[in-house]
């Protein structure tokens, strides 16, 4: 999501 580190994004499932 925002702020986070390079992993799977919880929220968009996304890797950013």
């Amino acid at each position: 999501a925002e702020g986070t580190p390079a992993v799977l994004d919880s929220q968009s499932g996304v890797l950013v």
